[in-house]
């Protein structure tokens, strides 16, 4: 070989192939894809496979020199460094001067619990101590120790302050970003050694996450992100005390800088609209009625849950629409329902008075207007009750009754309908009076209603639907409230298929219907499920359903 200036035979390569240390961390580090730049992380893990008393003799041979020495910095590495000594090997020190730096650290106690560090410019202190911590690998080690210290996701904790270089271990991410006033979401994968207990979806992917950042607008200054994300992390850790299999669980809520995130699980079947949609024309049999019949009954289970959350607190939804109820698979076939859970619980009112009514008026960021109570129109400067969900859920199961019935499309022409009706548009299901009357259920709601009850196969016997029709016409779908709690009768009726008690009251009947509260609500759907189950007869007639008369504009009826 031709002689080179400056080089000698020691300069090259001579090893037998193995790779370095070095070599094996960046062979093993992955990308993360949430910020518009990608960065590499290490997976948690990875340095105790990579680490043992061999490579790390390897890396450092003088270690050779001094057996007690060598065991008792051995034993440093490996039990409370491990970190620190891949971040030195990562910012380029090796050989004489990687063994010098990891004495001192030993020397000093410097290990990965003090990570992360910042020391840029503080050199002669301490463990950076020595002349191999120039100013320029001190900043590298600032800036690559990032790559080892990618939040890892606990059960145990909730609540993570980030900074603003953390790398998050996000190997995927979803193009699309779903856009909102106050937030977006995107949709991730979190490497799986970044969670404490992987899931899997039912065709055996990783399952992936939904990240929502709070974002500023000019809806929403910056002061008030930060008020509204606090007060948000606060509701949703009271409300993981409920760990109700029908109410989504907020897995992190996290700051980053000046940013502001939660990470939920990820609704791989969408929103109970997306599955109107997909399934426009359901086919009715008594399985799908069965299935959509003990969904319900677990979310008012879960409203109850919320209601009754302790003895002297309680929470309102506030905003339940077929959008903020998420569902997830439990097949492979996607006309099958799965599960369903309640979500966007971050704006959900928590309060301390536990009568149905609250004396101070309880704001809340924008509702839905379709599915609002009349009483947030009627009344404005009240107090919003519990019973403000109740009406929100018979909007919700009077939409399922039209789209069981007759698709999707009547579902929309019901709304359609609705918003264009003069004088009473607004897209809600009752409407406002002159001044002083009290609101009254939509003229169409209700001609829709006797409509599918007088005219409609599936109701002109006893069956699910139309007990199901009934409920919301005589309990959900109703204007006035109770005045005050009715008498409390001293005993409990637990719900055998969740883990929510459910107060049991015994109301009192006067000739005005008042609306139903959720245990009321909940005791009446575990009627119709109980018949469910014992009669399929009862779930669908199988009468055909080829000529059935869909309910038209009131003029017409």
């Amino acid at each position: 070989m031709q002689s080179t200036p400056f080089l000698d035979e020691e300069d090259f390569d001579s090893s037998d192939g193995e790779p370095s240390f070095a070599d094996l961390l960046m062979e093993r580090t992955h990308q993360s894809y949430f910020d518009n730049k990608k960065q590499d992380f290490l997976p948690e893990g990875t340095l105790q496979n990579l680490l043992s008393r061999r490579s790390i003799v390897k890396e450092m041979p003088q270690l050779a020199n001094s057996e007690v020495e060598a065991e008792r910095l051995i034993d440093f590495i490996l039990c409370q460094a491990n970190k620190v000594f891949a971040i030195t090997i990562y910012t380029g020190i090796d050989g004489p001067s990687l063994l010098k730096a990891m004495a001192n650290f030993h020397k000093h106690d410097f290990n990965d619990a003090l990570l992360p560090t910042s020391r840029i410019g503080q050199t002669n202190q301490g463990p950076f101590g020595l002349k191999i911590w120039t100013k320029l690998n001190i900043k590298k080690f600032c800036d690559s120790q990032w790559q080892f210290l990618a939040p890892v996701f606990s059960p145990t904790d909730f609540v993570y302050h980030l900074s603003t270089e953390s790398i998050l271990p996000f190997t995927w991410k979803n193009e699309i970003i779903i856009g909102g006033y106050f937030s977006q979401v995107s949709e991730v994968e979190i490497h799986p050694s970044h969670q404490a207990e992987p899931n899997m979806t039912v065709d055996g992917k990783l399952a992936h996450f939904a990240v929502k950042e709070i974002i500023a607008s000019t809806m929403l200054q910056k002061v008030d992100l930060i008020k509204n994300w606090e007060s948000e992390a606060r509701t949703l850790d009271d409300l993981s005390d409920l760990n109700h299999p029908h109410i989504i669980q907020c897995v992190a809520a996290i700051t980053r800088g000046e940013k502001r995130y939660f990470i939920f699980p990820w609704a791989d079947g969408g929103s109970l609209r997306d599955f109107w949609q997909v399934n426009s024309t359901p086919h009715l049999s008594p399985g799908l009625i069965k299935e959509v019949i003990e969904q319900f009954l677990g979310l008012t289970n879960a409203l109850c849950g919320l209601h009754h959350f302790k003895r002297t607190e309680n929470y309102r939804h506030g905003d339940l629409k077929p959008d903020n109820i998420l569902r997830f698979k439990t097949h492979t076939d996607d006309s099958r329902l799965g599960i369903l859970k309640i979500a966007d619980l971050g704006l959900a009112k928590r309060h301390h008075d536990p009568t149905e009514m609250r004396r101070a008026p309880s704001g809340t960021l924008y509702g839905t207007a379709r599915y609002e109570s009349p009483e947030a129109r009627s009344l404005p400067g009240k107090a919003r009750s519990r019973l403000y969900d109740i009406w929100s859920m018979g909007c919700i199961i009077l939409e399922l009754i039209v789209w069981l019935l007759y698709g999707y499309e009547e579902v929309q022409r019901l709304q359609k309908i609705v918003d264009s009706d003069p004088p009473y548009g607004g897209g809600s299901y009752f409407h406002m009076l002159e001044q002083g009357q009290p609101p009254q259920v939509h003229s169409i709601v209700e001609k829709w209603m006797v409509h599918m009850l007088a005219g409609d196969p599936e109701c002109s016997q006893p069956s699910a639907i139309r007990d199901l029709l009934e409920l919301v016409r005589s309990e959900l779908l109703v204007v006035p409230l109770p005045n005050k709690r009715c008498n409390v009768v001293i005993k409990d009726q637990t719900d055998e298929s969740n883990s929510v008690t459910l107060p049991q009251k015994e109301m009192i009947r006067t000739d005005v219907r008042h609306r139903a509260t959720a245990s009321i609500l909940h005791k009446s759907l575990q009627a119709i499920y109980k018949k469910a189950e014992n009669d399929s007869s009862y779930c669908f007639s199988g009468k055909s359903r080829d000529y059935v008369r869909r309910p038209e504009r009131p003029s017409l009826l």
